[in-house]
């Protein structure tokens, strides 16, 4: 495949040499069909951006969301089942028993294994989902996703610097069992979504990384090992609406900062945010661990 590669790119920039060239190569971290390793993910990146030939290459990686080979959560979720669509591909089990790693690990990788060859990393979301009997699409193997699981997705790949659905149009359109994706993802262009999130308890600052979070306010929730839950809201203090482009990331980026006061949480506490954007639309929960 990597000879194939080379001498395609080595065309396009002999024939085309004012264009640019995509390659997309998909995720498969399910544990054991085949597992690959988040490093062997990395090095393989690297070896791609190696054919580029002269072109100007993107990487375009492919979630696996939609057959199952992906997996889109936290960390600190790795304890909880998989959701419906994966189960249906790989079997009940949590997160962390049926995939390697999750594609925000993936994605890290590639970009560490594509840095200084001049490629450049985008993300493949599969706008598509597992079939089974809720989600049907027509006669297809596969069936309708929707927009949260995309938006989980999307919290997976925001490293990229350009997203793109290639090719799955029919399962934007397909009615399914209810509302066609293209119609939930148009009325649902200004909701937040976060993609990390960093808590300093002692101060109570708050960082959250996203996308429409401009006049946003943020909850955080905890619950002590020994206690009754918590939780605390603040508007936010400061945006900076460069924070994509800054750092090399999804130029739609946002970093907006918040401070709910001091707490009493300590290290190795799980805690979610939740945010709520100045349009009122609401965040999906984002789950993570102190220390």
């Amino acid at each position: 495949m990597l000879s194939i590669y080379t001498s395609q790119n080595r065309a396009i920039h002999r024939v085309l040499p004012t264009r640019q060239a995509i390659i997309s190569p998909y995720i498969d971290a399910r544990v054991g069909k085949p597992g690959t390793s988040v490093e062997e993910a990395r090095n393989g990146a690297r070896r791609i951006a190696q054919t580029s030939g002269g072109v100007r290459l993107n990487i375009a990686v492919q979630d696996g969301m939609g057959t199952g080979k992906g997996g889109a959560f936290t960390s600190s979720e790795a304890t909880s089942p998989v959701d419906a669509f994966a189960a249906s591909i790989v079997g009940k089990g949590t997160w962390g028993q049926k995939y390697v790693a999750p594609n925000r690990d993936y994605f890290l990788a590639a970009a560490a294994g594509i840095n200084g060859t001049g490629a450049v990393l985008w993300a493949n979301v599969e706008g598509m989902a597992p079939a089974t009997k809720f989600n049907p699409c027509g006669d297809n193997f596969r069936g309708q996703t929707t927009k949260a699981t995309i938006d989980r997705q999307l919290q997976q790949v925001a490293n990229a610097k350009k997203v793109v659905s290639f090719m799955w149009d029919s399962y934007f359109t397909c009615e399914g069992t209810g509302t066609p994706l293209r119609s939930q993802v148009a009325s649902g262009l200004s909701t937040p979504i976060v993609t990390d999130a960093t808590f300093r308890p002692d101060t109570g600052q708050v960082k959250v990384v996203g996308f429409n979070l401009e006049g946003s306010e943020v909850t955080v929730r905890w619950t002590p090992i020994r206690g009754t839950p918590h939780e605390k809201t603040a508007s936010i203090s400061g945006i900076n609406s460069a924070y994509g482009l800054e750092n090399g990331m999804n130029p739609k980026l946002e970093m907006i900062n918040v401070n709910v006061g001091p707490t009493s949480i300590k290290t190795s506490t799980n805690y979610s945010v939740k945010v709520t954007n100045g349009w009122g639309a609401e965040a999906t929960e984002f789950a993570v661990r102190v220390g």
